[in-house]
């Protein structure tokens, strides 16, 4: 599962996913777009993930029981259409 989330996630311009202290992180390019952020935003209807920079989002570790299914829910997102 862990190749496919990185295969993915440079898709979606992803260069980092970490679990930092209790959240995940998501960080992208320095170059993505507001709107290609957004684009990943408008995927989340779940967890709804906090942007804390235009380039990184964090979601709460409590959203998932365990950092495969924080995975799971990852590459179901980019298997969706926005």
């Amino acid at each position: 599962m862990l190749l496919k989330v990185k295969l993915k996630s440079s898709q979606h311009l992803i260069t980092q996913i970490k679990k930092v202290g209790i959240n995940y992180q998501v960080d992208f390019k320095e170059n993505i777009t507001l709107e290609e952020l957004k684009t990943f935003l408008d995927l989340d209807k779940e967890v709804k993930f906090v942007v804390t920079s235009t380039t990184r989002l964090r979601t709460p570790v409590k959203h998932f029981t365990n950092t495969e299914n924080f995975l799971q829910y990852l590459l179901n997102l980019f298997n969706k259409k926005v």
